[in-house]
């Protein structure tokens, strides 16, 4: 199983959700699970700055301003964690 975590780090429910995820991913990352994080951000540094704070152990991805539309092209308006089988 895969999560795709949409989140951002001046979002802060979605933003705690991820931190959230962390205990979860230690526990099954072996068992075929994995998360991948989607960060809507307005600059660069603060997707490193959030990422590295919180030291998530799995890929982060950065969407600058939502320019790829990732989250417009899912109908969502703010960042939420998605579940792919």
């Amino acid at each position: 199983m895969t999560i795709i975590n949409l989140w951002a780090s001046w979002c802060s429910p979605y933003y705690r959700k991820g931190i959230e995820l962390i205990p979860v991913y230690e526990e099954y990352k072996d068992r075929r699970f994995e998360i991948v994080g989607v960060a809507r951000e307005r600059d660069k540094e603060a997707d490193i700055r959030a990422a590295q704070m919180d030291r998530y152990p799995w890929l982060n991805i950065l969407a600058i301003s939502d320019a790829q539309d990732i989250w417009k092209n899912r109908g969502l308006i703010f960042p939420v964690a998605v579940c792919f089988w």
